[in-house]
């Protein structure tokens, strides 16, 4: 059962969708224990089938025959047995084609027409031989392919225990070539030498961030900030806007915001110092209200979204210093939004693994806009505070005679009191933020004990039980010394030539995350034909339903051979559809199947539709179809 966060329904009401599933998902996964099939015995080609030759020479030879070609076709020289690719099977194609749109037999005075029934009998059948032709071309056994993006990030992170929530090992790589929405097609899935360079690059980035020899555990700290640090000054009362300002230090209130914040809220001071100092676990608190949601006084016009909605604040990561940027807002990565009460504070917690130099900021997500509702109200019942903008300065100093009247116009109000100082409208209050960590349940880590066992000395190591393990997970199938004994002597060859211990056992294993028995899928070859060995099996299995590398239990079915067992296999899949990698099966199923990838790649405009941007459609979208996707799952194969 595909574990999802929304409530089960029973039943199956979803007889369309299951129809699909139905004659697609559930053959893949049944087939995949299949031995090799005979391949289909070749029939009639469409032009040695008499109901579709009489219905070429009644229709079809006057245009396209001996005497007249039109457009340079001829239908009454096609072979009996065209093959796949042919200029014959072009034609049939073509001729296909016009049948369906109804351009042939041209609707031409004089032209004798067939019934609706004769057309639909000859595209059947032209259809089924063309699919025939389409299958006897294809290879016997399956292409050898490269892990794509998603699969290669989710092995990286199931083979060494990366924390991948907010790490992308693939975000520099080139984006994988496609067929017809799908990215795990071998044909497609070609190696360039820049990918290759990427694939060094990251597999010795990786194996170092999991690495923690000769490291003592970093000592868990408490950072409390109150509203001065959000701007590293004592007292910040007074603003000409309304989005951060601090009220006798009590609290910071931001009076405006929007869906993705380009100038984040965050503590200057422990931005300064480079964020959390290592990488681990931290809880990350932020005592937070709302203010002013009904009871502002205003035209309820201007703020009416909150008659029917709380106002949400978000918490935010940076991953450095750099993505707090006003124009690094697409490289940070939303966290979590919650619902502030209104008026008192409430303390909102979530505990995340952070890398070092991460920065945890808030924002207001569903705000107001400073230059539309705020503006408005401003010009309504506050034009006292109205000054002129800096647009407006520059068009009177260039001589525009409107912009010069209205400068001097607004010129009297310089000396009033700003706009934050008399504006009652909605806003959120952060009262403090406080940051815990880092906390580790066990040290060394979790991702160095996977690779490297409890030992933090990598020189006590023993290299080649080191390499055997690490290579027989990574390559996915049983190995011996000898295998992979070239490796071990590499690493050993470092150390002697002065490389550090840790360092040389680091370079070792980074290459074989640069094997193509690792990068690449191993389904066989053309002597096995379509049967695939128990191993191989495991693999197709596991990066079917969780788009990574096969489980203990997986390969432990493998080693006893019984992955061909029909019940066996059964077994299996229910198992993993009920764990939570299943999960990656939905995303990355609809995302290929729907598209959903591309969703937002040609986004609404941001005036017209700001309800897409202010309620996060676009995300809501996409998560809904993925409910509805694991929610008919579970409804219809119940586990």
């Amino acid at each position: 059962m595909i574990d999802t966060p929304g409530p089960q329904q029973s039943g199956n009401p979803y007889k369309l969708l299951y129809g699909l599933l139905a004659i697609f998902v559930w053959p893949i996964l049944c087939t995949l224990a299949c031995q090799s099939l005979d391949a289909a015995e070749p029939s009639n080609s469409p032009a040695s089938d008499p109901k579709v030759t009489a219905y070429l020479q009644q229709y079809c030879y006057r245009c396209h025959g001996e005497t007249t070609r039109k457009g340079d076709r001829r239908f009454d020289q096609l072979p009996s047995q065209p093959t796949a690719g042919s200029a014959a099977a072009t034609l049939l194609e073509e001729a296909l084609g016009a049948l369906n749109r109804g351009e042939m037999p041209p609707q031409k005075k004089g032209v004798k027409q067939p019934s609706a029934e004769e057309t639909r009998v000859v595209i059947a059948r032209i259809t089924q031989q063309l699919a025939q032709l389409s299958r006897s071309e294809q290879a016997t056994a399956t292409v050898m392919r490269r892990l794509n993006r998603f699969e290669y990030a989710n092995t990286l992170r199931d083979l060494l225990g990366l924390h991948t929530e907010f790490f992308d090992p693939t975000a520099d790589f080139p984006v994988d070539a496609n067929e017809h929405g799908f990215d795990n097609i071998g044909e497609a899935l070609t190696l360039s030498d820049h990918q290759l360079q990427r694939y060094v690059e990251m597999a010795e980035a990786c194996i170092e961030r999991i690495s923690y020899f000769d490291v003592q555990q970093p000592k868990s700290q408490t950072w409390r900030f109150t509203a001065k640090d959000f701007n590293g000054v004592n007292s910040y009362q007074r603003a000409p806007v309304t989005w951060r300002l601090i009220v006798n230090n009590d609290y910071l209130e931001i009076g405006h915001g929007q869906p993705s914040e380009r100038a984040p809220n965050y503590v200057k001071t422990f931005a300064r110092k480079g964020g959390v100092p290592a990488n681990g676990w931290y809880t990350v608190s932020v005592r937070a209200s709302a203010a002013n949601r009904l009871d502002h006084g205003y035209d309820h016009r201007e703020f009416d979204k909150y008659r029917y909605q709380p106002l949400k604040m978000a918490l935010w990561l940076a991953p450095n210093s750099e993505l707090l940027a006003k124009n690094a807002a697409d490289r940070r990565q939303l966290i979590e939004v919650w619902d502030l009460p209104d008026d008192q504070p409430k303390t909102f917690t979530r505990r995340l693994w952070l890398e070092a130099g991460s920065i945890p900021f808030v924002s207001w997500t569903n705000g107001v806009s400073s230059k539309g509702n705020i503006r408005r109200v401003a010009e309504k019942h506050h034009p006292e505070v109205i000054r002129a903008t800096k647009t407006q300065i520059d068009a009177a100093q260039l001589g525009d005679a409107e912009a010069q009247a209205l400068v001097a116009k607004l010129q009297k109000n310089v000396n009033n009191k700003l706009l934050s100082e008399v504006y009652h409208g909605p806003r959120i209050r952060v009262w403090g933020l406080d940051i815990q960590g880092p906390t580790f349940p066990e040290w060394p880590p979790a991702s160095h004990r996977l690779v490297f066992g409890d030992e933090t000395d990598a020189s006590q190591l023993d290299i080649e039980q080191t390499v055997l393990r690490f290579a027989t997970r990574a390559f996915r199938q049983p190995l011996k010394l000898d295998d992979v004994r070239h490796y071990a002597d590499y690493i050993r060859a470092r150390i002697q030539n002065g490389d550090a211990p840790a360092r040389a056992i680091q370079l070792g294993l980074a290459a074989i995350l640069t094997s193509p028995r690792f990068l690449y899928l191993d389904e066989g070859n053309e002597e096995q034909g379509k049967r695939l060995e128990q191993y191989e099996l495991a693999s197709r299995l596991s990066y079917f339903l969780w788009s990574s590398l096969p489980d203990r239990q997986l390969l432990e079915a493998a080693e006893a051979g019984k992955l061909d067992d029909p019940d066996v296999l059964a077994a299996q899949v229910d198992r993993m559809l009920g764990d939570a990698k299943a999960a990656e099966f939905v995303q990355h199923f609809t995302d290929t199947w729907l598209r959903l990838n591309t969703l937002g790649s040609m986004p609404p405009d941001l005036k017209t539709f700001q309800a897409y941007y202010a309620n996060r459609l676009e995300s809501m979208f996409q998560q809904e179809t993925r409910l509805f996707f694991a929610d008919y799952w579970n409804a219809t194969h119940p586990s």
